[in-house]
């Protein structure tokens, strides 16, 4: 594999890893405790199910089933 691209691959999962970490984790404890913010978490779900439909679903699927052959790099 060139190494470019393994560099670059590795990036994306690096960057990836960092943005969503801190989010799984908060969802995590908040689970754990069972405390909930009441209309705030409601408002937020809400918030992030537009962000991920107008952002993220075109790659990852509607219903996060994500794409086939997702590991072959596209022309584009």
């Amino acid at each position: 594999m060139n190494t470019l691209i393994l560099k670059r691959t590795r990036a994306v999962a690096r960057s990836a890893l960092l943005l969503w970490l801190p989010a799984i984790l908060v969802l995590a404890m908040s689970a754990c405790t069972g405390q909930s913010g009441g209309d705030a978490d409601e408002a937020h779900i809400i918030r992030g199910k537009q962000i991920y439909e107008s952002r993220c679903a075109a790659c990852h699927g509607a219903k996060l089933e994500g794409q086939p052959n997702w590991r072959q790099r596209l022309p584009s």
